[in-house]
């Protein structure tokens, strides 16, 4: 495969998976009798693995929609965060270089994500590395924003970085 073709394949893959994060935010409607009920602060107390490896985050029945189990996964690595995607085991930058409405950073010890997508409706997460626990946001156009329902007590996990994973 030339570089070109690569690298057009890479930026279709990235954009293929947020848009299909985006999608399991906008098309399940908001469920009131949520089974994931924390508030919307996260506490970053206690000490946090901050070193290099991959945080999977798996939120099954998500928006009270059963046997929908929507997984974000970041890759920490030299005191930084990105995406990853299994599909080619590469860890990249959600964001390009000053784009708007978009942000993945380390805060202290959380994880904080917050796009923008073509449609106005911004995600956000927060990801608390000290308690291994996540928490989706969305806003619609004109709306307030909403804490997302996932299964109670799910929690992110922590596992080595991949073998032979490519970093953009």
């Amino acid at each position: 495969m030339t570089g070109a073709v690569r690298n057009l394949r890479g930026i279709f893959m990235r954009y293929l998976f947020i848009a299909v994060s985006a999608f399991a935010l906008t098309a399940c409607p908001q469920s009131e009798d949520s089974a994931h009920t924390q508030g919307t602060e996260v506490s970053s107390a206690g000490k946090a693995d901050v070193s290099d490896g991959m945080i999977v985050c798996d939120m099954q029945d998500f928006d009270g929609m059963k046997g929908l189990t929507l997984t974000q996964t970041f890759i920490l690595l030299d005191g930084k965060v990105k995406r990853y995607t299994a599909f080619d085991n590469t860890a990249f930058d959600l964001c390009e270089p000053g784009q708007e409405n978009c942000s993945l950073a380390l805060d202290g010890n959380q994880i904080v994500m917050d796009h923008l997508n073509e449609s106005d409706v911004r995600s956000r997460y927060v990801v608390n590395l000290a308690a291994m626990e996540i928490e989706p946001f969305k806003t619609q156009p004109g709306e307030e924003e909403k804490l997302m329902s996932f299964r109670e007590g799910d929690k992110c996990e922590r596992k080595p970085l991949p073998e032979g994973m490519q970093v953009r």
